[in-house]
């Protein structure tokens, strides 16, 4: 029996992560071949690529379907590669089980150092707990990050031996500086928690035996250090695969590979279509054998069925490959084939990357540490992403309310990239910033995901939906001002968050919405037109120490809005409401101390 976290929405959330692809190996020809070739699992696993296995969240948009085909297509020109790469080696006794393990760290990371360091941690990790079987090519399951651009492993029924002889299969080196990063993390882990968070869920491991297991990893990773460095010296081909890097120009050579395995399967591989995506709902449906295509609408259904690798039509097996743009050069219906634009530029600003769309115009007075985004779209977007941003003031100023921005912004509430916000902040560590904004048209008109850091003021007008959202984060902010927003003024999500001064005033729905685990302490707050004041709900603690609202249909709300959480708390030192209305379900808890 398999026992392990399920991996949905939920395991995103709880690991800081915003609800996206999740891929897997796709097992139907390999297993197939085995089946017909006196289970010769090296020989069957070269006839795999990906699918994905939550299908349903790509059917919300057209931009979840964007997002969810560039994952599925990008993870399977990567297998593909690994394909034609197993196809062409030249193994010899040194690789007995090279297949298994060899999908390339530098392709899933879109050859981002920081990402491969992510990569090879984890793959480290597998090694050092003697968890080969999760590393197999059928056997890996990735998370698209959509905003990093790399597929983060997820861990996936490893077979954990722990205590076994080492080395077994390892035959792809690491980096050795990468080693140590990884060794010197465990050797600071905090044990204790660690402990104590295990026996929460449910663990009955003796802190004996826990102690022991943590032992023999570090010096199983130390063993695995030692095997690295006899690799100093090899010739340039010892390790082939570790060292190309990119993809080919063309995958036309790619898919030969695949074919040619596929063809070899003994079975009904007449049968199989090769499925490309086109526009909308359009798809090239191709025989393997002479890759004679044509265009079908598929519809949600089958979709779905498609993208899990589940979908058959007319006795035929359909196995998705991707964009059919990326096989250009192999398909017969060249002229039915189009390409996505790249329309992102790119500016450094201290040590952090800022990438805004065609349709923004960026100032940058880096002499005055200001820095002005201007819309000429409604719709376009701008973001910054990694490092440490210090000492800057920036302004955003979007554009007017109009029909077709209103019409599009419920349809497709985040565009290509996952983009929430108008501005976005992911992953950085801020230190005096100061940021102004109006009339966002987008879902978010200020978005922050896992940063942390401390933040002067955020002032915010004339926002279509809500004016700022924050997830996975840890700040401290000086000054809130939001005047005018369509939905929520302020939304504070899975993490920790302390607010010195907050004003808001005309905010259609929620002033502050507070929820998923979330811990806010705001010392001085005055909200004005609202529907509800404070919400505070799935496991979230709000700590108020003096309150003001006026003109709101519901000044406190405490509840529990999703299933997989408990209640909200709302402490609240010193508060006043006109009508003093208070929205409380069981289980949720409201502490009024003193009411002015």
């Amino acid at each position: 029996m398999l026992f392990q976290e399920k991996i949905n929405k939920e395991m995103l959330e709880f690991n800081k992560r915003i609800e996206g692809p999740i891929l897997e190996g796709d097992e139907r020809y390999m297993w197939t071949y085995m089946e017909h070739n006196n289970k010769n699992r090296n020989a069957g696993i070269k006839n795999q690529v990906a699918k994905q296995t939550n299908s349903n969240w790509s059917l919300k948009s057209k931009n979840h379907q964007i997002i969810a085909n560039k994952a599925l297509t990008d993870l399977n020109i990567i297998y593909l590669n690994y394909i034609f790469e197993m196809r062409e080696a030249e193994l010899g006794p040194l690789y007995p089980e090279k297949s298994h393990y060899e999908l390339s760290n530098n392709l899933l990371a879109n050859n981002k150092r920081s990402n491969i360091l992510n990569l090879e941690s984890f793959e480290l990790l597998m090694y050092s707990m003697n968890s080969f079987h999760g590393l197999s090519a059928h056997n890996r399951k990735f998370y698209w990050n959509s905003i990093s651009q790399y597929f983060e492993p997820i861990y996936y029924d490893g077979d954990v031996s722990v205590f076994n002889p080492m080395l077994k299969g390892l035959q792809k080196q690491l980096q050795l500086k990468n080693i140590d990063k990884v060794r010197t993390k465990l050797m600071i882990l905090d044990k204790d928690q660690l402990f104590e968070d295990m026996l929460k869920s449910g663990s009955s491991l003796s802190r004996e035996k826990f102690e022991k297991i943590l032992e023999q990893i570090i010096l199983n990773i130390d063993k695995i250090a030692y095997f690295n460095k006899g690799f100093i010296n090899a010739p340039q081909n010892y390790y082939p695969q570790y060292h190309k890097q990119v993809l080919p120009q063309s995958n036309k050579h790619l898919l030969t590979a695949y074919i040619k395995n596929l063809s070899t399967t003994k079975t009904d591989e007449d049968n199989i279509r090769l499925v490309f995506k086109q526009k909308d709902s359009n798809f090239l449906i191709c025989k393997i054998d002479n890759l004679n295509c044509v265009v079908e609408i598929l519809n949600d259904k089958e979709i779905r069925s498609l993208l899990e690798g589940k979908l058959t039509k007319k006795n035929s097996t359909y196995q998705y490959i991707g964009n059919a743009f990326m096989f250009k050069d192999f398909l017969i219906n060249e002229e039915m084939v189009q390409a996505e634009s790249k329309d992102k530029q790119l500016l450094r600003i201290n040590n952090t990357s800022f990438f805004y769309e065609k349709d923004i115009r960026v100032e940058y007075l880096e002499e005055k540490k200001i820095l002005n985004v201007y819309q000429k779209n409604s719709e376009a977007r701008a973001y910054f992403i990694g490092g440490a941003l210090k000492d800057l003031e920036i302004n955003f100023y979007g554009l007017n309310r109009k029909k077709d921005t209103i019409k599009n912004l419920f349809k497709f509430p985040f565009d290509k990239d996952r983009l929430t916000g108008c501005l976005s902040f992911f992953n950085l560590d801020l230190d005096n910033i100061n940021i102004n904004a109006k009339k966002g048209t987008c879902e978010d008109t200020i978005n922050f995901i896992n940063s942390t850091g401390t933040i002067n003021s955020i002032v915010i007008e004339e926002s279509f939906a809500d004016a700022l959202d924050v997830d996975f984060s840890d700040l401290t902010i000086k000054n809130i001002s939001i005047n005018n927003a369509g939905n929520d003024c302020a939304d504070f999500s899975w993490g920790n968050y302390e607010i010195k001064k907050a004003k808001t005033k005309g905010c259609v729905d929620k002033a502050f919405s507070i929820g998923e685990k979330s811990t806010v302490v705001i010392k001085d707050l005055n909200i004005e037109n609202a529907n509800i004041g404070i919400s505070s709900k799935d496991g979230s603690v709000t700590n108020l120490n003096k309150v003001i609202i006026k003109n709101t249909k519901i000044c406190l709300e405490v509840k529990r809005k999703k299933q997989e959480f408990y209640g909200g708390i709302i402490n609240i030192k010193n508060h006043k409401c006109k009508n003093n209305q208070i929205y409380k379900e069981e289980g949720s808890f409201i502490n009024n101390k003193n009411v002015l």
